[in-house]
């Protein structure tokens, strides 16, 4: 980074100089939060459930149905099933909440990086001064 004693400089230099700096720190903090946020989507996907549970009626040799979690996930082209019973256990309970979380990681990371290269799009551009504001803005149209 290039060091520049801004006192030296004149007013309206001073003003185009602290825009671009405020510029690159977005841009730096944009690609700070997308790396973090790609490191939490690798821990959330390996303990993330990799299927979908059903509520699935089952009939007993005289006819009566009888209610039952299933656990289904596909598994080279094939579906699988697991019974459960009548209550979810508590590992397919962490692996459903990590794959919500897993989704609203994901959706988060197409925003940031989506952020992010409209920000270097304005920049190279020449816009001298870019905000978080004026990329969403943008990011809209």
């Amino acid at each position: 980074m290039v060091v520049v004693d801004t006192e030296t400089l004149p007013p309206e230099l001073r003003a185009m100089w602290e825009d671009l700096v405020e510029s690159e720190e977005l841009i730096q903090r944009l690609e700070e939060e997308i790396e973090k946020t790609m490191n939490r989507i690798k821990e959330v996907a390996s303990e993330a459930l990799k299927g979908y549970i059903e509520w699935k009626w089952v009939k007993n040799k005289i006819g009566v149905k009888y209610w039952y979690w299933y656990y289904r996930w596909r598994e080279n082209n094939k579906l699988k099933s697991k019974y459960l019973g009548l209550e979810i256990p508590e590992w397919v309970r962490r692996g459903l909440e990590n794959k919500r979380e897993w989704r609203i990681l994901v959706k988060r990371l197409k925003e940031l990086q989506r952020a992010y290269y409209m920000a270097l799009k304005l920049r190279s551009e020449g816009h001298q001064k870019i905000s978080l504001a004026s990329v969403y803005a943008r990011m809209r149209l």
